[in-house]
């Protein structure tokens, strides 16, 4: 009988794990996978709200305007489309962003002649090293732009967004951040409307990034509904493998329920475990 018995749950072992199986491990073993999600959910709510840096952006609107010319229309319309998804380049690159970057940088600087003195700390840079704080500043905010065009419309959506940087203020990183979102459409205008000699020096470009919306102030977020549901999914499977390595490696019946499950005969009875110490039983009741 144990031989058969064995046999039959070896049998259950090497055919894998059913379905009802699978619902009886995820119901006896309930209890441990909330206490891990709960605890996972604990843990990432205190690093979302109390270490994970906010983040602030700003975001402003451009439109692609149309060329006046002889032309239908339809091939005005199109040739402006053809636009928008050359912008987001434009407005990302190294001609571009250099000059935002000076902007951004010019909020906590103040020139004097050819050097420039940090406002807040009296730090003096010369020119050759502010030049390269705006590099590395530039491809920050290179970094830091999303561009998006509305449901193939003239429409660009520009959004700066940055995380409270180190030796920043919160008022200093929303003022930067408005004025990132600002300067990239400014800029990039100012660019590409230069003429030489009388001649637009990009004439496909010129006076065709039209600013429609300037952002008078920064929203922040920490991001902590992501965070959220990041511990969550974190916890689950955290909870579920172990369940699963447990059940994997554990071959013995705990409770009336796994022998009738494994067997599937129906028991009447059954005798506890027990043992007899000094005259007295000890067991499960």
């Amino acid at each position: 009988m144990e031989n058969e018995f064995t046999n039959q749950v070896n049998e259950q072992s090497e055919g894998g794990i059913s379905l009802s199986d699978l619902f009886y491990l995820l119901k006896k073993n309930l209890l441990l996978i909330i206490i891990v999600v709960a605890v996972s959910l604990i843990a990432g709510f205190g690093y979302g709200r109390f270490i994970n840096k906010p983040t602030y952006s700003a975001t402003t609107t451009a439109i692609i305007q149309a060329e006046n010319t002889g032309s239908t229309e339809t091939t005005n319309y199109n040739y402006a489309i053809a636009l928008t998804k050359s912008y987001p380049d434009l407005i990302k690159s190294d001609i571009v962003t250099p000059r935002v970057a000076k902007e951004a940088l010019l909020l906590r600087f103040e020139q004097d002649g050819t050097s420039y003195k940090n406002k807040k700390t009296g730090e003096v840079l010369t020119e050759e090293a502010f030049n390269r704080l705006i590099l590395a500043k530039a491809k920050e905010i290179s970094n830091g732009l999303t561009i998006t065009n509305r449901d193939n419309s003239l429409l660009l959506l520009i959004t700066y967004k940055s995380k409270l940087i180190d030796g920043y203020t919160e008022d200093e990183i929303k003022a930067e951040v408005v004025k990132i979102a600002n300067e990239s459409v400014v800029k990039t205008k100012e660019v590409f409307d230069e003429e030489k000699d009388g001649k637009f020096v990009y004439p496909n470009f010129a006076n065709k990034l039209i600013q429609l919306t300037f952002p008078e102030t920064s929203t922040m977020s920490r991001g902590l509904t992501k965070i959220l549901l990041i511990a969550a999914v974190i916890g689950l499977v955290l909870s579920l493998g172990f369940v699963f390595i447990r059940y994997l490696i554990d071959d013995t019946m705990t409770s009336k329920e796994d022998i009738e499950r494994v067997t599937g005969v129906h028991l009447l009875a059954f005798i506890e475990k027990s043992e007899i110490k000094g005259g007295k039983r000890y067991g499960k009741n």
